[in-house]
């Protein structure tokens, strides 16, 4: 999975809404303080059972412990192939 940290959120949203509907695609998404905690808990879902491709985050988001726990909890490997 590929991390794309972006500390705007709007354009964050805008990347993930026009690449989804421009590719057709369902293995990326975001997840920022936009969004209610059950989408959030939907999003993680997908990212640790290995779904996503590619997640946007703020640069926040990727600093709070209990995300980064969640991380640790995913299906996926960081760098190389796997």
């Amino acid at each position: 999975m590929t991390i794309v940290v972006d500390p705007l959120i709007s354009l964050m949203v805008d990347q993930t809404d026009n690449l989804r509907q421009t590719f057709a695609i369902d293995w990326l998404d975001s997840i920022s303080s936009l969004q209610d905690p059950g989408q959030k808990k939907a999003i993680l879902q997908l990212m640790t059972g290995g779904a996503l491709k590619f997640l946007f985050l703020t640069p926040e988001r990727l600093q709070m412990s209990q995300f980064r726990e969640e991380m640790s909890r995913g299906a996926f490997q960081f760098g190389g192939k796997g």
